[in-house]
């Protein structure tokens, strides 16, 4: 047999990443003792197993590849715990708005930093009962997480939204807001001629026995009038260029419905899923690279 053949056999007579006993190996590939135990002794020295206490166990990585995989785990490891960090924010804008930010803090990096080994942990249990209560606790974290970090993205873009609309509207209000005052404070002016307008209508006689004055209630009340129409073509301007500016202003959301026709929400939720779902998967897959055992 080929070393390669070998060393696969005694993979194969391993149970859950645990190297075979030197009897249980000698049996299963039906040669002796001493020749099974020269086999382990050369693995150990191409580094392919390690002995301790008269125990054997798998090395993670061959010799050649282990100076490469360690460049790979340094950055896996950093790299997870900048996700893990974002997901902790995520996590810790939502319970603060149920729980003192204490204790809301504490339980965000409690959830997150078990989400994220929870598979290096795993890696590293025996019981099997262990390792899959670990992964059912996996993924309740995750989905917990998973649905924060959403929730959390959602209330900022909501927030944005909302800033972004109000200052259109102030922009474009600002141009008319002294005109609009100006006709106003007009309008305020004039008011008393429709007062007087419906004594004289109320009292004929009142127009007989005053007809200069009836002359100035008439020309004040066009006035008023005048100036009411002017406000309200203002007013009609103002709301015109809000939504011919909300138009030009249209989000890639609103091109995305035209041209398939999915709502914008469900495309927000989209997009906003993704990113959620990149950062908690990711977190946990990288950080089982860099501290987990191979398995």
């Amino acid at each position: 047999m080929t070393r390669q053949t070998v060393w696969e056999k005694l993979q194969k007579c391993s149970e859950d990443g645990e190297v075979p006993s030197v009897d249980t190996f000698s049996n299963y590939c039906g040669i002796s003792k001493a020749s099974a135990q020269n086999i382990f002794n050369s693995f150990v020295k191409e580094g392919r197993l390690m002995k301790l206490n008269e125990q054997y166990y798998f090395n993670d990585l061959n010799p050649e590849e282990s100076s490469n995989f360690d460049f790979f785990k340094i950055v896996s490891g950093l790299i997870g715990a900048i996700l893990i960090i974002v997901s902790i924010h995520f996590t810790f804008e939502f319970n603060k708005l149920s729980l003192p930010s204490v204790w809301a803090f504490l339980l965000s990096v409690a959830v997150v930093l078990f989400m994220s080994i929870a598979f290096v942990i795993r890696s590293r249990t025996q019981s099997v009962i262990k390792r899959q209560l670990i992964v059912f606790l996996w993924f309740l974290g995750i989905c917990y997480s998973v649905f924060t970090a959403v929730s959390g993205q959602f209330n900022y873009l909501r927030k944005y939204v909302s800033q972004d609309d109000s200052k259109k509207i102030v922009k474009l209000s600002k141009v008319y807001n002294e005109e609009l005052d100006f006709l106003k404070n007009k309008q305020n002016e004039l008011s008393h001629w429709r007062i007087q307008e419906k004594l004289y209508n109320d009292n004929p006689d009142l127009k007989l026995e005053n007809p200069g004055t009836w002359k100035q209630i008439v020309k004040g009340n066009n006035e008023l009038i005048s100036i009411e129409n002017q406000i309200l073509e203002l007013n009609k301007t103002i709301v015109s260029n809000i939504e011919k500016e909300s138009f030009e202003n249209r989000s890639v959301f609103d091109w995305i419905y035209e041209t398939l026709g999915i709502s914008e929400n469900v495309i927000q939720f989209i997009m906003i899923l993704f990113p959620a779902l990149f950062i908690d998967l990711s977190s946990t897959m990288l950080m089982d690279f860099a501290f987990g055992r191979k398995e």
